[in-house]
């Protein structure tokens, strides 16, 4: 490589490039700030929000994300209200939702599912698998 082959931040043709936005819902904020580190550093726009009033809210005042990940405690109700919300609201409807599990549990992931959630991982988080989940899940713009 040369150096003129070399884009710097200086250089007048670069253009911002537009971060992919996703949302976790996870009250266990070691486990988020793991999260928002390593996506941030792969170019994602991250949000994290530690209660479900706060998220309940998110939803009904923001537009919605490309991708949400969310606590599985936050869907153990035959309708929880987060899932409720999303689908009352222009554009979360169509969200890949990933459910963030401490241990595997069929009967959660089942229920889980049958509310519309398209996908899940199990603590501890690999970063590899992480991607590879928002990279089969995310949508091409």
């Amino acid at each position: 490589m040369h150096v003129s082959d070399v884009r710097t931040c200086m250089d007048a043709s670069s253009a911002p490039v537009a971060r992919r936005k996703i949302l976790v819902f996870e009250e266990d904020k070691f486990l988020a700030s793991l999260m928002h580190m390593l996506l941030y550093r792969e170019g994602f726009d991250i949000s994290i929000i530690c209660s479900e009033t706060d998220a309940l809210d998110h939803i009904q005042g923001q537009s919605p994300p490309e991708l949400l990940f969310v606590n599985y405690k936050w869907l153990t109700d035959d309708y929880p209200p987060v899932i409720q919300r999303m689908l009352y609201h222009d554009g979360w409807q169509d969200i890949s939702i990933i459910l963030l599990l401490s241990y595997f549990d069929e009967d959660i992931i089942d229920h889980a599912t049958t509310m519309g959630v398209s996908d899940y991982l199990i603590q501890p988080i690999e970063p590899g698998v992480l991607l590879d989940v928002i990279q089969k899940h995310i949508k091409e713009k």
